[in-house]
């Protein structure tokens, strides 16, 4: 009874705005099911979102003027009419970039491309990234406020002096009240995966989730030890940041009796995509982002999502 009126508090009080977000796109993803019609929702929102660029930012403004752009698309191949928006290029016209934005901040790429990039983001872009990543999760019956482990290992994202450690408590107070244990993930020693394994059976969780290279050493350390969980409350295991071979999702179905999920995204936009039904079909969240390419297989981003500075045609 008590946990069942802490959860409704933090619902209501605290993830109210975006849990009716999430449940919008249950709705729209229930109702929305064809490519065609999928296709005509993005072309819509992707002149909203251009609209709002051109009038409202006025690095896209210049942009608009000096590549001769059109003020509507007609088709997603349109979209291969704008100029492609590099990390290098936001660092280069960072400024300019910023310049009559309003109630945003910087966060920080991870630099696993090269490039670390400070990029401007929003509530309205933390909500967005929030409902997608539980829109992928509902697919395998995870909801907000299950128990979460983390085993993960971006400290250095809380900065230096004073500041990182309000970030720090910040992060912790946030983890207890969404129910999330999160577990440094930096030392890798058979200690400190054996701590691992044991953080699991110890905690049940609902799911785990982390880069696929943690996941797989300790599902190594389990067969090398003998060990194996056969009764957990486990909806799967949600692998990011790195890639998944088909021997890593054998290794970890067996050991940790779950199913594998992957988790497609970046720093800039959060969640992209995710597992549907089986590990390798992914889906793109549509009502967010498109994505084309080109004859190289480089793919490209628009955001159609609420964001303060949509990705147009973003490598």
């Amino acid at each position: 009874m008590i946990r069942s009126t802490f959860s409704f508090i933090i619902k209501t009080a605290f993830l109210g705005r975006r849990l009716t977000i999430l449940n919008l796109k249950k709705k729209r993803y229930l109702k929305i099911t064809s490519q065609e019609e999928i296709y005509r929702y993005q072309i819509e929102a992707f002149n909203k979102t251009w609209n709002f660029c051109v009038n409202n930012i006025p690095f896209y403004k210049k942009w608009q003027k000096d590549f001769n752009l059109p003020l509507r698309i007609n088709s997603i191949q349109d979209l291969k009419l704008f100029p492609v928006l590099t990390k290098n290029y936001i660092n280069q016209n960072q400024d300019f970039i910023l310049k009559g934005l309003t109630n945003y901040y910087l966060t920080s790429t991870g630099g696993t491309s090269g490039v670390t990039t400070h990029f401007p983001t929003s509530k309205a872009n933390a909500d967005e990234a929030y409902a997608n990543s539980y829109l992928g999760r509902s697919w395998w019956d995870i909801d907000p406020l299950d128990n979460i482990l983390m085993f993960w290992g971006h400290s250095h994202l809380f900065g230096k002096g004073l500041y990182r450690y309000i970030r720090k408590f910040r992060r912790w107070l946030s983890d207890i009240l969404i129910n999330t244990r999160r577990i440094s993930c930096y030392d890798l020693d058979s200690k400190s995966v054996h701590s691992f394994y044991e953080a699991i059976i110890s905690l049940n969780p609902k799911a785990i989730i982390s880069y696929s290279s943690n996941v797989f050493k300790v599902c190594q350390y389990m067969k090398s030890n003998s060990l194996a969980i056969n009764d957990s409350m486990m909806k799967g295991v949600i692998l990011t940041s790195e890639s998944v071979t088909k021997r890593d999702i054998q290794l970890i179905e067996k050991y940790l009796n779950t199913n594998v999920i992957n988790e497609y995204g970046m720093a800039e936009t959060g969640s992209i995509a995710y597992s549907y039904e089986k590990t390798n079909n992914i889906r793109i969240f549509w009502d967010s982002f498109i994505v084309t390419n080109n004859e190289n297989k480089e793919l490209f981003l628009t955001t159609i999502g609420p964001s303060v500075f949509p990705l147009i045609n973003y490598s």
